[in-house]
């Protein structure tokens, strides 16, 4: 059975690791940039969470 919802994010994933050459490092790099943009072009601020011993921590 076909999910169009799904197939989209196949072809969204897919667009961004070719553009990044398949490079996890530079598919991380390229969502914080854009993350940084949309925050300065919305005025928003996004909270960051890293995982620290096991829970999660929102960075400031």
């Amino acid at each position: 059975m076909y999910d169009p919802i799904v197939g989209e994010v196949h072809k969204v994933r897919e667009k961004l690791a070719k553009e990044a050459n398949y490079d996890i490092s530079t598919m991380i790099d390229n969502a914080e940039k854009a993350v940084e943009r949309i925050e300065k072009e919305y005025g928003i601020k996004w909270k960051k969470v890293i995982r620290k011993n096991g829970k999660f921590v929102i960075v400031e």
